[in-house]
């Protein structure tokens, strides 16, 4: 279920880069690459978070404590866990907002002109609350109940 809501949430970026690509490139060039720049940060944080540190860590160690049918740690376990990484997550995110105009101008972005990076920059602010919302709703929701179509949700909303 993780693999296919990753595959939806590849096809779904495909689609939307394709659409923005066709729709805005010849009239809105710096738009696009503003767009396109924006994400690289949220998305490498919530990939660093969640795909790294949640995913190689924690799943095999809650799978093991329920398979040997010792639930309250495995749920006591998942409370602490999706705690810290929802702080995580929150810290991350306001420092990306902090830091997000030498972060474009230096790291991720230093091709863009004054005002494609100060679009960047507005991109960000917004991709780090969309992030904030899908960890905390989809991997909440998903790790806590077992309950696994929200995060389909929540992970195809990151390509919206």
């Amino acid at each position: 279920m993780l693999a296919g809501s990753a595959l939806l949430s590849s096809i779904l970026g495909l689609i939307r880069d394709r659409q923005l690509n066709g729709l805005y490139y010849n009239t809105y060039p710096q738009g696009i690459d503003a767009y396109t720049v924006a994400f690289l940060i949220p998305d490498f944080m919530f990939f660093i978070l969640v795909s790294g540190a949640l995913s190689v860590s924690f799943i095999p160690v809650f799978n093991q404590r329920i398979a040997d049918n010792n639930k309250k740690s495995a749920w006591e376990l998942s409370t602490s866990i999706l705690n810290l990484m929802a702080l995580a997550t929150l810290v991350t995110s306001i420092l990306i907002i902090i830091f997000a105009e030498p972060l474009v101008r230096y790291v991720v972005g230093p091709g863009l002109d004054e005002s494609g990076r100060a679009l960047a920059v507005s991109y960000d602010a917004s991709n780090c609350d969309k992030s904030i919302f899908v960890f905390d709703c989809g991997c909440g929701y998903k790790y806590s109940t077992g309950c696994w179509a929200f995060y389909i949700f929540c992970d195809g909303t990151n390509c919206i």
